[in-house]
């Protein structure tokens, strides 16, 4: 998990100062794709949760989890709770700038799946992580 981290605090940073050389630079339409790559690795924590989450509710438990987070599953989550959402958004990028209808009406299919995934991931991590300690 611990390389997982390194992986999405260097890609904060770099894409940090990608976006703000990009807007000094008044290239807003590089700029743009930059600042949504910033938005996506800092919300990365949230998608840990969300994905562990989903995980436990999906196998109605810790499959593949250990207390140390050394597990196959925790490996996985580790760099895929930043590489997966920000391969996510090349995709939305590419089928914007690119695609035809067709990438764009699957793109659409794929982020409304994303969206009640996440959803129902938003309600678990609600139920299993904040309501218990209240």
């Amino acid at each position: 998990m611990t390389l997982g981290n390194a992986l999405n605090a260097a890609l904060v940073l770099t894409f940090a100062a990608l976006a703000w050389r990009t807007a000094r630079a008044r290239a807003f339409i590089r700029h743009r794709r930059w600042a949504l790559r910033l938005f996506v690795v800092i919300n990365a924590v949230w998608f840990y949760r969300l994905g562990m989450m989903l995980w436990f509710a999906v196998h109605q438990g810790p499959v593949g989890h250990t207390a140390a987070f050394d597990g196959p599953f925790d490996i996985f989550l580790a760099f895929a709770h930043v590489l997966l959402p920000l391969a996510i958004l090349e995709l939305y990028l590419a089928a914007g700038a690119q695609g035809g209808a067709r990438a764009k009406g699957a793109m659409a299919a794929l982020l409304l799946v994303l969206s009640l995934a996440t959803a129902a991931g938003v309600l678990l991590v609600v139920m299993g992580m904040w309501l218990p300690r209240l």
